[in-house]
């Protein structure tokens, strides 16, 4: 096996554990952001294949941050994108099965939160991100990202009428 091919298959490897490690979280946090499951799995998949073709040039420092914000990114182009009077679809909902209504509601109210305030939310708790992680994922300043999780989680409480 040639050196070429080593390095090609050590890449691969790696790649698909990173594939493994951080598909499904990026699924929830494409779930929360656009509303159908359908949706986040093509917007996943879109942040796969970008994340693959530049996986090996730019060896991330924290992979994870990286490959939420490709996600994000992906979502919102898939939002801006998406076409006028595009057909009614069957929205799926994991909380279906959840018996406490405090966190439907919580997760309705997180959904009506006006932008950045939701995704930064969305990263911090659906994502599991630390603030730091959330700030390089949407390439802002910490203190902003900050001073958003606040003010944000203020407007939850007020949605869900806990202030």
């Amino acid at each position: 096996m040639t050196v070429t091919a080593r390095i090609k298959e050590t890449v691969d490897s790696d790649f698909d554990a990173f594939v493994r490690a951080h598909q499904a979280d990026g699924l929830r946090v494409a779930y929360q952001l656009l509303g159908t499951l359908e949706d986040a799995r093509d917007v996943v998949q879109n942040a796969l294949i970008k994340a693959w073709k530049v996986y090996e040039a730019s060896s991330p420092r924290n992979p994870r941050a990286w490959f939420f914000r490709i996600v994000h990114n992906e979502a919102l182009n898939f939002h801006r994108h998406r076409r006028a009077g595009r057909r009614a679809e069957e929205r799926y909902d994991p909380w279906k099965r959840v018996s406490n209504g405090d966190l439907r509601e919580a997760i309705e109210a997180l959904r009506r939160l006006e932008s950045p305030y939701r995704e930064i939310l969305n990263l911090r708790f659906v994502g599991g991100l630390s603030l730091e992680d959330v700030s390089e994922a949407l390439d802002m300043p910490l203190g902003t990202v900050k001073v958003y999780a606040a003010r944000g989680l203020g407007k939850l409480r007020q949605l869900l009428g806990i202030v």
